[in-house]
């Protein structure tokens, strides 16, 4: 099997199984999308297994609106359809994943806006958003209320 994560794991309980892969952010691309969709969808084929996808971030990770390692437009879109695969059988992961792509989005928004940014942090992110009239009051709110303590 193909990985594409920074690490796959297995991890057994008693009748428990679960799949674990762990990525980041700049690990995202194309062929991650299509890997991660074959995963859930081999696992959940089997009693007792369940996958979990886990997004890390570095805390040291400097933000440049002009980064490759950026989603663009076409690769968010593309990787909502994992989003929605895991919304069935795996809400938790679809919740973490659906918001790493909420962010990537925001990203975009604030690189086309040409919004200044000097840190990564979503808080920050979406702040600044507000702060320079992109997004409303209560776009603000409310993707506040959703952002992650980070």
């Amino acid at each position: 099997m193909y990985c594409t994560g920074l690490i796959t794991a297995i991890v057994r309980r008693g009748e428990e199984n679960v799949v674990i892969e762990v990525k980041s952010h700049s690990s995202l691309n194309s062929s991650s999308n299509q890997y991660l969709g074959n995963l859930a969808q081999a696992v959940e084929k089997h009693p007792g297994w369940r996958f979990e996808l886990v997004m890390i971030n570095p805390q040291d990770t400097t933000y440049s609106p002009k980064a490759e390692t950026s989603l663009q437009e076409n690769e968010i879109e593309s990787q909502l359809q994992v989003a929605r695969q895991l919304t069935t059988r795996h809400p938790e992961s679809a919740i973490v994943y659906s918001w790493s792509l909420v962010e990537a989005t925001l990203r975009l928004i604030a690189q086309k806006e040409e919004v200044s940014l000097e840190r990564f942090d979503p808080r920050y992110l979406v702040k600044q958003l507000a702060t320079e009239g992109v997004i409303s009051k209560s776009e603000y709110q409310l993707l506040n209320e959703c952002t992650p303590i980070t």
